[in-house]
């Protein structure tokens, strides 16, 4: 925890990413798993929201953008808030991709594609 902590002090950007793909490692409990990692290093959950949500997309240069009326929309929604509970990551409430609701069975289709 030492340099994550050490990084974290002296301004360094901190971004959520897992080893997702490796053998193993599942996509969306591994990002849970590290995030618990980093709330355990005591690093605030306004920094491991910005970790996991608008810092990685401005790192690989995506646009985050706004949340908006008439914006396309790529957003998780989780049950409750982070902030009252940091498990709160594993409990996803629905995923939009492109503006539509996934389900199951869409997300086997855009998983297959």
């Amino acid at each position: 925890w030492e340099h994550l902590r050490y990084a974290h002090s002296v301004g360094v950007p901190i971004i959520c990413g897992t080893d997702a793909g490796s053998y193993g490692v599942d996509h969306g409990g591994a990002v849970s798993v590290e995030l618990d990692l980093m709330r355990e290093a005591g690093l605030p959950m306004s920094e491991l929201l910005c970790a996991a949500t608008t810092r990685p997309r401005k790192r690989w240069g995506v646009d985050p953008g706004d949340i908006v009326a008439g914006a396309r929309v790529d957003i998780a929604t989780l049950n409750q808030s982070p902030f009252d509970d940091p498990q709160a990551f594993e409990e996803v409430e629905s995923v939009y991709l492109n503006d539509n609701l996934l389900t199951i069975e869409a997300e086997a289709s855009y998983q297959s594609a």
